[in-house]
């Protein structure tokens, strides 16, 4: 059996990988080494550089001497003389002609060529065949001329071949081309199956690749009363694998039978090995297209008119399905829905694309390439969705502000604290001096009430600039805690006509916490209850007030702060911070925090703190 080994003759600078499939590659004809024969080139490569080459006709011609079905494939520049290139076309047979040598389809051009060649001797073969057969029926006339008493045996015979003949011939036309179509080894044998059953009267056939073909050999000559014939198949000179044909055991297979079948076998090898490579590349195209798909950031090829040529699967994001082939969707349709082109699109460059309308940007990564073969420019874009580490940067520098103030605030209260003590023991002196009915006694007592108060409004602010690590985990009163985060609000609220009212539950629930990091988380949300009310323009109109309630559950007890914004997403950058480090904080202290919905208009932050950590 003929292989693929050695079949290609390259002169010129092709591509060394396509040593891989067996091409002898030479530099020029110069330099050419003849360490082959002849007839095993089915397929001849060559530049436009060794056609021109004086010696080449002669080096041609004793090529095709040796493999008259010799086919050739040139590379010639698409800007070349065309009028020379119809010269050396009236002159050559040329089966291809590429334009570089870069090309992707060079290798399936030279299957293409090889399997030309391979068609035409086999339809030499088949001609010599039929020479054969008939220089055989021309000897049986001959014959039946000279024995005449035979004439009708022998006229019979010549029939009765001539019919066997057809009949495989056929046959074997109708077995090339079914298996040329088949997609797997089952149906190969389907369609061997019922192309030689009506002329070969075969029961069934099996291919079974090594070394599973010796053991159905033993078992079929030691279990099954069949008459079986057992052709290896080839690929590459490598035996892969047998061929069965099976009929019954008083039909054995003659000599003709056998040739025949071994030249079917042949074209198996050749449909097996094609589907071979057809599955390898079936396989490499899936695990790329599941590597592309398995990358999380977004990653798409787009073309001039930023059309989606190919995409993964996150860079569909909410899409529930993927576009049909036909529909072109455009990048900006499927990242942001818009019909218009990003705004700092900067195709092929590295850029930023904000959405102001979803709260997206992304950090774009953008290359162009250029497809070979095809005039166009394909940019692969990756998608970097970078919202959330803007918004951590903005929480980061609120937070670095808050600290700031905080500092201040604690220098401040420090250098306010000694002339307020000052103050605070001057008027308890002068108000233990004085009579309660002399008529400074009440001033003097109206001047010790705003001393303390203003240490009592220092001694909180101390508190929640005081380092949360320090403060220890105690037995506490939640409305006492409570207590001190209203005092350090209050300064806001009556500036603002707002009142804060406190609804307590009895007993007065108790757990085990951090004073300083609780009375931080209660601020916070009070906070955001005072913004929300400060924003609701139906407030304005009616006393405004912010009630926190605390009540005892069966499971848990419950503080409710109202108003209150009505999700997160609602929230600003200020309140999304505010929330994220009373959560946190709450977190840690084994509470929950939501967004309850009371009304239609009316939400409040609602903290759970579980039964079990309540002290008695």
């Amino acid at each position: 059996m003929q292989t693929l080994k050695n079949s290609f003759l390259l002169i010129g600078p092709w591509p060394s990988q396509l040593q891989e499939i067996g091409a002898i590659l030479q530099s020029d004809l110069t330099h050419t080494i003849k360490k082959w024969s002849p007839s095993m080139i089915d397929v001849l490569g060559v530049s436009i550089t060794s056609l021109m080459e004086k010696k080449f006709q002669a080096f041609y011609e004793s090529l095709l001497k040796d493999n008259p079905f010799l086919q050739m494939i040139a590379v010639v520049p698409p800007d070349y003389s065309s009028k020379n290139f119809l010269e050396f076309h009236r002159k050559y047979r040329f089966f291809a002609v590429l334009n570089s040598f870069s090309e992707t389809q060079i290798e399936n051009a030279l299957y293409l060529a090889l399997e030309k060649s391979q068609n035409l001797k086999q339809q030499e073969n088949l001609e010599k065949l039929i020479q054969e057969q008939n220089r055989d029926l021309a000897l049986l006339y001959s014959d039946l001329e000279d024995r005449v008493e035979k004439r009708t045996k022998f006229l019979t015979e010549a029939r009765r071949k001539l019919y066997v003949t057809n009949s495989r011939i056929e046959s074997f036309r109708k077995t090339l081309l079914s298996i040329h179509e088949a997609k797997s080894v089952p149906e190969i044998e389907k369609y061997l199956n019922d192309s030689l059953n009506s002329s070969l009267k075969t029961s069934w056939i099996r291919i079974l690749f090594s070394p599973q073909d010796q053991v159905f050999q033993q078992q079929v000559g030691s279990q099954l009363q069949f008459h079986q014939l057992q052709i290896p198949l080839f690929s590459q000179n490598v035996r892969i694998g047998s061929v069965f044909f099976m009929r019954s055991p008083e039909q054995k297979f003659n000599r003709e039978e056998t040739n025949f079948l071994t030249r079917v076998s042949e074209a198996v090898a050749l449909s097996l090995d094609r589907i071979s490579k057809t599955q390898e590349l079936e396989v490499i195209k899936d695990q790329w297209e599941s590597t592309f798909n398995a990358m999380a950031e977004p990653v798409a090829l787009i073309d001039e008119n930023f059309e989606i040529v190919q995409a993964n699967e996150s860079f569909y994001g909410s899409l529930t399905t993927e576009p049909a082939a036909e529909k072109k969707l455009k990048c900006h349709e499927v990242l942001f829905g818009s019909k218009k082109i990003c705004d700092g699109c900067q195709i092929g460059q590295n850029f930023r694309l904000v959405n102001n309308t979803q709260s997206k940007t992304f950090e774009v990564t953008s290359q162009t390439l250029r497809l070979e073969g095809e005039n166009k420019t394909i940019s692969v874009n990756l998608y970097k969705d970078v919202s959330n580490n803007l918004k951590m940067e903005r929480l980061i520098l609120e937070t670095a502000r808050l600290a700031e103030l905080g500092t201040i605030s604690s220098s401040i209260a420090h250098e306010l604290n000694n002339p307020l003590g000052g103050i605070l023991t001057f008027a308890q002196l002068i108000k233990m001096d004085l009579d309660s009915r002399d008529p400074l006694y009440n001033d003097i007592a109206e001047i010790e009430k705003g001393a303390q108060r203003c240490r009592d409004i220092i001694q909180n602010m101390l508190v929640f600039t005081r380092n949360p690590e320090v403060d220890t985990v105690q037995d506490l009163d939640i409305s006492e805690v409570l207590h001190r985060a209203y005092k350090i609000m209050e300064l806001q609220t009556k500036s603002l006509g707002i009142e804060i009212q406190m609804i307590q539950a009895v007993p007065p629930p108790r757990i085990f916490g951090h004073r300083n990091l609780l009375a931080q988380a209660f601020k916070s949300l009070m906070q955001i209850a005072l913004e929300t009310l400060r924003s609701d323009s139906e407030s304005q109109k009616n006393n405004r007030k912010i009630i926190i309630q605390i009540f005892n559950n069966e499971k848990s007890t419950e503080i409710t702060f109202m108003p209150f914004v009505t999700s997160l997403k609602s929230m600003n950058s200020s309140q999304n911070y505010s929330w994220s480090m009373a959560a946190q904080i709450l977190k840690e202290q084994n509470a929950e925090l939501e967004i309850s919905s009371l009304s239609s208009r009316v939400s409040a932050a609602k903290i759970s703190f579980s039964r079990p950590v309540l002290g008695s």
